[in-house]
């Protein structure tokens, strides 16, 4: 996001939203439609392998 122009940057600002994600909370669902993208600003993510 940092290497957005200030104009890109301007047109994503109303749908960002800061949101605090407790240890261990689940982000995304195998089979389930992606509606909702996370960046971090700190910490870890991860995703477990498929099975």
């Amino acid at each position: 996001m940092r290497r957005l122009s200030a104009p890109d940057l301007a047109l994503l600002q109303p749908h960002l939203e800061a949101r605090h994600l407790g240890l261990r909370t689940h982000l995304e669902q195998a089979s389930v439609p992606t509606d909702t993208v996370y960046f971090f600003k700190s910490g870890l993510g991860w995703g477990l392998p498929a099975k």
